[in-house]
């Protein structure tokens, strides 16, 4: 049997069948009617690893956390109690598979990238496990180096996989060599409700000012093609320098130029009326541009799952991604 054989036979032995209520770390919500408490209560278990609310106008909000523990505490735990169930896909791979005779040799150096949550074992195969999906990126990274460090005096042959290969019902991909309709920019309106779509991603200042929306992450639409990011930023940066920790311009790699939308996370919503003022509805000040600046409110919410979102991405730039 040749390796890559051998290697999807252990894949499969150690997965096993995976059905629909096997714990993982993204969860599916519906019923949803108020977005921005179930938000804020989601955000309270833990350390969010992505969120997707797109589908939110048919009630449903996915969310998806580092650690399974949290993901389980949510599902028994959550109130009010929503129609929840688990989704068996991962953002990331979450453990890793290791060939090697002796296992007890790397526990030592396994235990130091995460709390370990299981140990299988399939012919000389072993799958560990980690509570956090985090920590099975450091192990897989910790013992190749470890492989490095003894050449082929190391008996190692390490793989990181994922219980599950589907791919997300949600989330989108990006390539920002195509226009505006990229996928990343806001999804295109659905026939049944658009007034119903424009009204969610409306930035309402009561609504800012009353603490009743607290979400933090803008679109900025109708940006001249010609802003280079360096541009937009020292435009942004006149008035709002440290106001934000997250600025995304894509660009459109073939033609040289950005796409016509970005994406910021201000630090706070007490910076939203301000920016909001600042912008929306005045004429861009280079290149004698008649677009008129447009903001709403993005899709996905939060930095972190900004990064991640992006992480998923095979597209992503330093030189169009500025977090700080």
């Amino acid at each position: 049997m040749d390796k890559s054989k051998r290697r999807l036979r252990v894949f499969l032995n150690i997965t096993g069948d995976l059905k629909e209520e096997t714990p993982s770390r993204v969860l599916e919500i519906r019923g949803v009617t108020e977005l921005t408490s179930l938000l804020s209560q989601l955000y309270s278990f833990g350390e969010v690893q992505m969120n997707d609310c797109s589908n939110f106008l048919y009630g449903i909000v996915v969310i998806g956390y580092f650690d399974i523990r949290v993901a389980k505490t949510v599902y028994q735990t959550l109130d009010p109690p929503y129609p929840i169930r688990y989704l068996n896909y991962n953002v990331e791979h979450d453990y890793v598979a290791i060939n090697i005779e002796d296992y007890n040799n790397l526990i030592p150096t396994l235990c130091t990238c995460g709390e370990i949550m299981a140990v299988n074992k399939f012919e000389s195969y072993y799958s560990v496990h980690f509570f956090d999906i985090r920590a099975a990126r450091n192990a897989f990274c910790a013992i190749n180096k470890k492989k490095e460090c003894f050449g082929d005096k190391a008996d190692l042959d390490t793989s990181i996989y994922s219980d599950s290969t589907s791919p997300s019902p949600y989330l989108f991909s990006m390539s920002p060599t195509t226009s505006n309709e990229n996928s990343f920019e806001e999804r295109k309106k659905t026939k049944n409700g658009p007034e119903k779509d424009e009204k969610f991603f409306k930035i309402e200042l009561e609504s800012i000012y009353s603490n009743q929306d607290t979400r933090t992450t803008l679109m900025i639409r109708n940006i001249p093609n010609k802003y280079t990011q360096a541009m937009l930023l020292e435009t942004i940066n006149k008035k709002f320098v440290n106001a934000y920790d997250f600025f995304y311009l894509p660009i459109d790699f073939k033609n040289k130029c950005n796409v016509g939308y970005a994406f910021i996370n201000m630090k706070s919503i007490a910076c939203i009326p301000k920016l909001f003022k600042e912008f929306n509805g005045k004429r861009w000040e280079k290149f004698n541009s008649e677009k008129i600046c447009a903001l709403s409110y993005a899709r996905i919410q939060g930095k972190q799952a900004l990064l991640n979102h992006l992480k998923c991405s095979s597209v992503m730039s330093q030189e169009s991604l500025s977090s700080q």
